[in-house]
C-alpha cells in the first residue's frame, strides 16, 4: 500500500513533459482573439521601442510657486519662456498674436508688447531613434514669406500654418539643477528648436506592478487544496515535487518574459530578459561587495 501511495503522489515524467510543452505552446502560439498591446507610459514619460529605455520627465514640470524656464535667444533678439509637459505659469495677462485660446500655451516669446505662442502643452514625449523629443504645436500664425522665402514683418500666412517648437532632451548626469535649456535655432520664424540637458533624460527603471519576487511567489505558491488536504508521503517525494514546481515556474517566467519583451517591447540582446534592471542591479551589488570585501568573499567561498 505504501508503494502504491508513493506512486500516486510522485509526478510522472510524462505529466511533467506535457506540462512544459503546454506552457511553451501557449506562450509561442500567436493570439488572434486578443492581440498584445504595449502598456501605456505615464504622462511626460516615454519608453524606447528599440532599446526598452524608459525616461521620466515629470520632475521637470514647473507648477505652483515655481518659475518658468527662460532660455536666452542671443542673436534672435528676444528671450523665450516655456514649461515642460505643462502650460506656462501666469499667462493670463499676456496678449497672444492670432491665438483664440491661450490657456494651454506652453512656450512663447515677446516682441514688443505682443506675445507669440510656440504651441500648446504636450505630455507625450517620444523617441526618434535614440533621441527623445517633445513637440509643441498650434501656436500663433506663422508670418507670410516673400518671393525669396524671407518672413514679411506684420503679415501672417494665409494657409493657416502655426508656430511650433521641438524640445530635444540630452542626458547629463553631472548637471546641477533640474535642467538647462538652450535655444538652438529657428526657421522662417515658424519652427523653433531647443536643447534640454538634464539628468531626468537619463534612462531609469520603470515601475512595474509585479517584480520577480512577487511573480515567483504567485507561481510557486501551493494551491489551496494542497494546503487544506495534505497527503501523507515521503519527504523525498515532497522535495522532488517542490523542486519540480520551481523549475517549471522558472521556465515559464523566463520563456514568457523573453517572449513578451521581444515581441511587444521589441527588445534585443540582454534586454529581452524579464525585469533585466532588477537582475542587473543584483549582479552589480554582488560585484561591488566582492570588490569592497575580498577577504570576506574568499572566506565565504571557502566555507561553502
Amino acid at each position: 500500500m505504501r508503494w502504491l501511495q508513493r506512486q500516486q503522489q510522485a509526478p510522472s515524467l510524462t505529466s511533467v513533459t506535457a506540462l512544459i510543452t503546454t506552457a511553451a505552446a501557449l506562450l509561442i502560439a500567436p493570439s488572434h482573439a486578443t492581440p498584445l498591446t504595449v502598456p501605456l507610459d505615464p504622462p511626460c514619460s516615454a519608453t524606447s521601442n528599440r532599446t526598452g529605455t524608459f525616461v521620466d520627465l515629470r520632475d521637470l514640470i514647473r507648477k505652483g510657486s515655481d518659475s518658468n524656464y527662460n532660455p536666452r535667444g542671443y542673436d534672435y533678439n528676444t528671450n523665450f519662456t516655456l514649461n515642460i509637459c505643462a502650460p506656462i505659469i501666469s499667462s493670463t495677462d499676456l496678449k497672444f498674436h492670432a491665438l483664440p485660446e491661450a490657456h494651454n500655451v506652453s512656450a512663447y516669446y515677446l516682441k514688443g508688447d505682443v506675445a507669440y505662442s510656440l504651441g500648446d502643452a504636450s505630455t507625450t514625449p517620444k523617441f526618434r531613434g535614440r533621441k527623445l523629443v517633445l513637440e509643441y504645436t498650434g501656436g500663433s500664425l506663422c508670418p507670410k514669406l516673400d518671393a525669396q522665402g524671407v518672413p514679411i514683418e506684420g503679415k501672417d500666412n494665409e494657409d493657416g500654418f502655426r508656430k511650433g517648437a521641438i524640445l530635444s532632451f540630452t542626458c547629463d548626469r553631472e548637471l546641477i539643477g533640474p535642467a538647462t535649456i538652450s535655444f538652438v535655432g529657428q526657421q522662417n520664424e515658424c519652427s523653433y528648436w531647443f536643447d534640454v540637458r538634464t539628468s531626468s533624460a537619463c534612462a531609469t527603471v520603470k515601475q512595474q506592478p509585479l517584480g520577480p519576487v512577487s511573480i515567483f511567489s504567485i507561481m510557486y505558491a501551493p494551491p489551496i487544496p494542497t494546503l487544506l488536504f495534505r497527503v501523507s508521503g515521503s519527504s523525498q517525494t515532497n522535495k522532488f515535487a517542490l523542486v519540480l514546481r520551481f523549475l517549471v515556474a522558472l521556465l515559464v517566467y523566463f520563456i514568457g518574459g523573453c517572449f513578451y519583451q521581444r515581441t511587444v517591447l521589441h527588445a534585443r540582446g540582454w534586454r529581452q530578459i524579464p525585469h533585466w534592471q532588477t537582475w542587473l542591479g543584483a549582479l552589480n551589488l554582488i560585484w561591488v561587495r566582492r570588490l569592497l570585501f575580498p577577504a570576506r568573499w574568499f572566506a565565504f567561498r571557502v566555507s561553502i
